[in-house]
């Protein structure tokens, strides 16, 4: 070997090991740090971001099998809302593909969140502290996406019209199984004095979701299943389907189907009693279709599946029996954090359903009931005149027969 080509695997060696010591020392300073950065630098930024309190207890990584967890993670509700936290977690732990890192794109080959709890707050002014969080979001990315203002002119030019918002920046995530249960809990503050609570236990599994377009073309697929979580066996619901790459998060585009077991009707009487009739169960479809952000109309509904409904108070005598399955409908369209309910629309799809299943009801009913004796017709003026001159005419002769 020349003295050049020593010099050279001398160098190469040398490079090797550095890089395999600054290795081994940023992967050792994350382990003993980590938690200190994440605190003075990932949670500054994050409650500057969300204009709410940020809060984690413990964070710990491993470069070299690419793990990340993170214990007691908190972050709190914006100024004007009282309650838990807006979302906290016990755990959260990450298997990363730090191989993908060189495309820039953050692959999460699989995630597991334990013990995650949301909650939900409208004040009694009626703000939600997550769409307050939201807007805050969108107002800070049209900031920092907005480009830097020429200088003053001496004639300043014509104002242009406003461009349109730009859409938010996503970082570029691909993720593989992800895993997350926990609790997701409403309360109300404008509805009355007391404030109104409902939460539910929730399961999320989610297969394929990104932030990215995939070479083959293919959608995530996502399923949510939960109870409500005072009373499981009362309310079970389930939602399953397929979402696109999430380019933007304000406006997703994806095809699903939720349902809600049937529920007792004899636990639902309270709810139904306004309206004065009962039901054995009651259930919920709703095929969901939304692109960009907003709901399509002519593939999203919600129906309601009523089976054996009856009026709770019947009336004396016979009335218009109801068929043993009745369902109402309301399509439903526009924007999916606002979305408008059409039951008119709802109720005439519906409506012929029902009114075939009730025309069927009625002939059996009326095959049932015995059938009358025929009436003959009763007769008029002129028959019952022709009738009795006939009878006249009969006596006569009658009479002259026996005076002969």
């Amino acid at each position: 070997m020349t003295r050049k080509g020593k010099i050279f695997w001398k160098t190469a060696l040398v490079l090797l090991l550095l890089a395999a010591a600054g290795t081994v020392a940023l992967h050792v300073a994350l382990t003993l740090h980590f938690t200190r950065i994440i605190r003075q630098s990932v949670v500054p930024r994050a409650q500057k971001a969300f204009g709410v309190d940020v809060k984690v207890a413990d964070a710990s990584v491993n470069l070299f099998r690419g793990k990340l967890e993170v214990a007691d993670v908190a972050i709190g509700n914006p100024p004007g809302f009282e309650g838990p936290a807006m979302l906290s977690t016990d755990s959260l732990k990450l298997d990363m593909n730090l191989l993908a890192l060189g495309d820039r794109v953050v692959n999460i080959a699989e995630a597991r969140v334990d013990d995650v709890r949301i909650t939900v707050i409208r004040n009694a002014e009626g703000d939600v502290n997550v769409m307050v969080v939201e807007d805050k979001l969108k107002a800070a990315t049209r900031r920092s996406s907005r480009p830097p203002s020429p200088p003053a002119e001496r004639t300043p030019p014509a104002p242009e019209p406003e461009a349109p918002a730009p859409s938010p920046r996503v970082p570029k995530i691909a993720t593989g199984d992800i895993r997350i249960s926990g609790r997701l809990e409403y309360i109300d503050y404008a509805v009355s004095k007391e404030p109104f609570r409902l939460a539910f236990k929730v399961l999320i599994e989610t297969e394929n979701v990104s932030t990215v377009y995939r070479p083959d073309g293919q959608w995530g697929k996502v399923r949510v299943t939960g109870c409500l979580a005072d009373d499981p066996k009362l309310f079970r619901f389930d939602l399953s389907g397929t979402v696109a790459p999430l380019t933007d998060p304000g406006q997703p585009t994806f095809q699903a189907v939720a349902k809600v077991a049937e529920m007792d009707g004899a636990r639902i009487e309270p709810f139904t009693r306004r309206l004065g009739y009962t039901a054995d169960s009651l259930a919920i479809v709703m095929p969901l279709r939304c692109n960009n952000g907003k709901l399509d109309r002519e593939e999203s509904r919600l129906t309601l599946v009523a089976k054996n409904p009856r009026p709770l108070k019947p009336k004396k005598g016979k009335s218009l029996p109801l068929p043993p399955e009745v369902s109402v409908s309301a399509v439903l369209s526009g924007p999916l954090t606002r979305p408008n309910c059409d039951f008119f629309a709802g109720l005439v799809q519906s409506g012929f359903d029902n009114a075939a299943a009730l025309f069927k009801l009625l002939e059996a009913e009326l095959q049932k009931r015995p059938k009358a004796p025929p009436q003959t017709a009763e007769p008029t003026d002129e028959v019952i005149k022709a009738r009795d001159e006939k009878a006249a005419q009969k006596q006569k002769e009658l009479e002259g027969l026996l005076g002969q």
